[in-house]
């Protein structure tokens, strides 16, 4: 099960080692310049997955934007639930409530795949979190779009990414969580992606989305990205042998045929020139080969 952009449009979340206070979240983001921090405070359901106090931050008032921010103590809930058994949960997902393109089981698939090597045990440990969403739902005249019109997913993310770094500066912050991506950065790596951003303009996919790898069959290597749905484009596979390619041009070539889709004004895709300077044709498919299972193009050179 999971929820596209409908209630919440973009989720980013900052993994606390300790249970949160929505006070301390307050005077962090306050500290923040920007006409669009006018925020308030408001009562949520009793339900765990959204008891509590919400801040509400204005970004684009002229189309009801908001960025909600609350807490949940407890872990991240990766499992789904059961209907019967956890229906508070299993509604949750259902409903969108930890952000759209997300996905269970994505914080286990994230820390399998994590570079950063204290980032595991650190996720793994984590009692809490806080959760940052973005939406055009508060405020706005019944029967309106989910996505305001002239919609663009990056000033989201990259307001979403900038508001996760100045939380992961409170007590007991231990990591950036981009559930829809599958991404764990430390405050470190976010702060170096932003730095880049603002020097020369580039995009901190990295922070946003994950590139994975894993051998397939008959000495096979499947690599792929996760996380470019919610930039309103597909995710991309790559598959070659192994030891004829060197993995991290295969990598690199998975971001740059990513970043080229978000220039296009559609979602064709031709053959490249790709990895050991051969031509790499794609297919555009509605299931991936890994989990989570999604639309793809699939290379192969």
């Amino acid at each position: 099960m999971v929820s596209m952009k409908g209630l919440f449009t973009q989720s980013t979340c900052v993994l606390l080692d300790r249970e949160g206070e929505i006070g301390a979240i307050e005077r962090a983001l306050s500290s923040v310049d920007g006409e669009f921090l006018r925020s308030e405070a408001r009562s949520t359901a009793s339900a765990w997955v959204g008891k509590g106090t919400q801040l509400v931050l204005s970004f684009l008032p002229e189309r009801s934007g908001h960025v909600v921010v609350d807490i949940v103590n407890r872990p991240w809930p990766d499992g789904m639930g059961d209907p019967k058994k956890s229906p508070t949960l299993f509604a949750a997902w259902g409903t969108g409530q930890f952000g759209p393109c997300v996905f269970p089981g994505g914080l286990d698939r994230a820390c399998a795949s994590l570079s950063w090597t204290e980032g595991k045990p650190l996720a793994a440990a984590h009692k809490a979190f806080v959760r940052l969403r973005t939406t055009y739902a508060l405020g706005a005249e019944a029967g309106s779009p989910a996505l305001p019109e002239g919609y663009e997913p990056v000033p989201e993310l990259l307001l979403l990414t900038e508001l996760a770094q100045v939380l992961l500066g409170i007590k007991g912050a231990i990591a950036y969580w981009n559930p829809s991506g599958e991404s764990i950065r430390s405050a470190a790596q976010v702060e170096e992606a932003l730095k880049r951003h603002e020097a020369d303009g580039s995009l901190p996919l990295e922070l946003w989305t994950n590139v994975r790898s894993r051998k397939g069959g008959e000495g096979e290597i499947v690599m792929d990205t996760v996380g470019m749905e919610q930039l309103d484009v597909c995710d991309h596979e790559a598959f070659f042998k192994e030891g004829e390619l060197d993995p991290g041009e295969v990598e690199s070539f998975l971001r740059m045929v990513s970043l080229d889709a978000l220039r296009k004004t559609d979602q064709s895709q031709g053959a490249m020139i790709g990895p050991g300077n051969k031509p790499w044709r794609p297919r555009r498919l509605d299931e991936s080969r890994a989990p989570p299972r999604r639309k793809v193009f699939r290379w192969a050179p």
